[in-house]
């Protein structure tokens, strides 16, 4: 009996460590094979109020526009995974995708967890994105519904990336009303005055160039505010204060990625973000009449 033991035991062992390992295979996680690889990336472009609804509700359409970053992340033949960036707010998508000849149908839903989550019902044809999102629950949104076309934008952080000439650089988000006499008559008119940026903010590089105290001595304070964070926005900064998206916005290199970007920073940035800081706050600023 004695010598029979040790067999018993031995038995016994092997057969548990041969279960163990027909559990070991099937708990080994099953591959999902990737499609449309092609379609990932950064798709870019504006998410604005529906013409539709935008007329009669919205006095000053500038505040409750956005542009919107819609990276689609993973598509399988069941289910897509994304994420939506709009004025610094990062919600995860998943839903799926249909294929009809050379059109991409996609229904992505939001989290829910959130009172202005909603659905993105979308087509990507032409190598474009256009589609629209409906909040999930529109009672007490100011904007339930908004259009959006998309187009593919890679993004790579290059020190060299400048604002364009093409783009004006007024702060519509802060305004000085003045009143003014007609020649006319002893009527009176009320002027919208704003702040807008010089030239230099077209010039002045502060993730290239060693900014000295007589570069920024006498520039306005909007300059310093534009120059400054245009080095964010080489970074990928997802802007949320509507006195920078309005410029960001609509330059054609800008792609709002990240919502902190400081581990990013180069020696050569922080010392100008530094610098630039310190004139900022005695900086002031010359309020002008711009057509809009």
């Amino acid at each position: 009996m004695k010598r029979i033991l040790p067999y018993l035991l031995f038995g016994v062992m092997l057969a548990s460590c041969q279960q163990k390992k027909t559990q070991e295979k099937k708990e080994e996680p099953v591959v999902v094979n990737e499609i449309n690889q092609e379609l990932y990336g950064n798709w870019v472009g504006t998410f604005n109020v529906d013409d539709a609804i935008s007329e009669d509700n919205y006095d000053n359409l500038i505040e409750y526009s956005r542009q919107i970053n819609l990276i689609i992340k993973r598509i399988t033949p069941d289910s897509v995974y994304a994420q939506n960036i709009v004025a610094g707010n990062v919600r995860d998508l998943k839903g799926e995708m249909k294929v009809v000849g050379k059109k991409y149908s996609f229904i992505l839903d939001e989290p829910g967890t959130k009172t202005s989550d909603g659905r993105f019902v979308f087509s990507i044809e032409n190598d474009t994105i256009r589609g629209t999102w409906t909040a999930f629950n529109p009672n007490g949104l100011k904007v339930s519904k908004r259009v959006m076309e998309l187009t593919l934008r890679p993004f790579k952080y290059n020190a060299n990336l400048m604002l364009s000439e093409d783009i004006e650089f007024v702060d519509y988000t802060s305004s000085k009303d003045s009143l003014y006499a007609l020649e006319e008559d002893s009527a009176h008119v009320t002027l919208s005055m704003y702040r807008g940026a010089s030239e230099a903010v077209l010039k002045l590089n502060a993730s290239t160039q060693t900014l000295k105290e007589g570069d920024l001595k006498n520039l306005k304070k909007i300059d310093l505010e534009i120059i400054r964070n245009t080095i964010f926005a080489r970074h990928g900064f997802a802007f949320t204060k509507l006195a920078l998206r309005q410029f960001f916005d609509y330059v054609p290199w800008y792609v709002p990625i990240y919502t902190d970007v400081t581990e990013k920073l180069t020696p050569l940035e922080k010392k100008n973000i530094s610098l630039i800081l310190r004139f900022e706050k005695y900086a002031a600023d010359n309020y002008d009449v711009f057509g809009r």
